[in-house]
């Protein structure tokens, strides 16, 4: 919904129509895919680094 609304406040003069189509809603998918997948991914290698660095500390000592 945040997506149309942007369109529509910056780009209040566009066409609706040329919006809905089926391949703008594949795109859209697709970008909150990539999204949600880089977040997920980010969050993960962080957790790594975290335990590693735990264990590289207890390793130093």
């Amino acid at each position: 919904m945040s997506i149309e609304r942007y369109y529509a406040i910056c780009h209040p003069f566009r066409s609706r129509e040329s919006r809905q189509t089926k391949k703008h809603a594949y795109r859209i998918l697709a970008m909150n895919n990539k999204q949600t997948n880089n977040r997920i991914i980010m969050i993960n290698g962080i957790k790594v680094n975290k335990q590693t660095n735990i264990e590289h500390q207890i390793k130093n000592k």
